[in-house]
């Protein structure tokens, strides 16, 4: 992309709160993730690493990851923890591609606001609604972060209206912070939206949405047999006056556990077995 479109992308942005940035990355690129992403569930299902490296050719994978679910959540939850820590997720977030985006939207020091977040979003893979489908929000609410805060979204797979695709409102990031009503684990805007007013996002794999933290958009309804797999990440501007005067708040929290989460584990034997092997073999690099 030219710094002429960037500055096209900037304009688009400004007005509408949100651009569409159409074929920005190789859908290879974005490809990887879900990769990674899909061979964790797969090892977690009992898959050998090399099988779980390969399970993206499968086509009946995500029939399997919905048994999965429904026979072992609490296993299926612990490898969609482990999902969001692949490094492709992770190596994209900080890409010099998203950053340049950034930069573009006037962004001067650009910080990563939370950890890169993937998703899968199916009603067959959820406990409860919010889980799979996030009602009217905006994103600066759980952040609140710089005041020209962005999101940037991204689908791994083509994505349209019956997929779940993204709903926005244009121009919506104008009004500012909007009142909220507690919900789960984000605020839900309390005033009623005409539905009228949302406009649904259909991308293709390695197209990228980038919008105002401020923006008013919702989760489509994923009608479909599919997974909605897509990932975002979300960046502040250090040096945004308000952010600075604020002492750079950050209201999502980390922390370790103390006790044990697995009793008596591990003994000195099971370590040092680790270390007696006669080598150690890493996944291939296209895992």
């Amino acid at each position: 992309m030219t710094h002429s479109d960037l500055g096209t992308v900037t304009a688009a942005y400004n007005a509408a709160g949100y651009a569409v940035l159409r074929g920005f990355l190789p859908p290879a690129d974005v490809q990887r993730i879900r990769t990674q992403a899909m061979g964790t569930f797969a090892l977690g299902m009992g898959r050998t690493v090399a099988e779980a490296c390969r399970i993206a050719d499968e086509p009946d994978f995500e029939s399997a990851l919905f048994a999965f679910f429904a026979e072992d959540p609490d296993r299926f939850i612990a490898c969609a923890r482990q999902a969001q820590q692949c490094d492709a997720l992770h190596q994209l977030a900080t890409d010099s591609r998203i950053l340049a985006m950034v930069h573009a939207l006037q962004l001067e020091w650009p910080i990563m606001s939370s950890r890169p977040q993937l998703y899968f979003h199916h009603p067959r893979l959820a406990q409860r609604e919010e889980y799979w489908r996030l009602g009217q929000h905006q994103d600066w609410r759980t952040g609140q972060g710089s005041l020209d805060a962005v999101t940037v979204w991204l689908p791994l797979v083509d994505c349209d209206r019956s997929l779940g695709a993204l709903e926005v409102i244009p121009g919506s990031h104008r009004r500012g912070l909007l009142d909220t009503e507690a919900f789960s684990y984000f605020g839900k805007i309390a005033t009623a939206i005409d539905d009228s007013r949302f406009k649904s996002m259909a991308m293709e794999a390695g197209d990228v949405l980038v919008f105002s933290a401020f923006l008013v958009h919702r989760s489509g309804t994923n009608t479909s047999d599919a997974i909605r797999w897509s990932c975002q990440f979300r960046f502040n501007n250090l040096a945004e006056p308000t952010f600075q005067a604020r002492s750079f708040p950050n209201p999502f929290t980390y922390q370790p556990q103390a006790a044990l989460v697995t009793a008596d584990f591990p003994t000195p034997a099971q370590v040092a077995a680790v270390f007696d092997q006669p080598s150690l073999v890493a996944p291939p690099d296209d895992r």
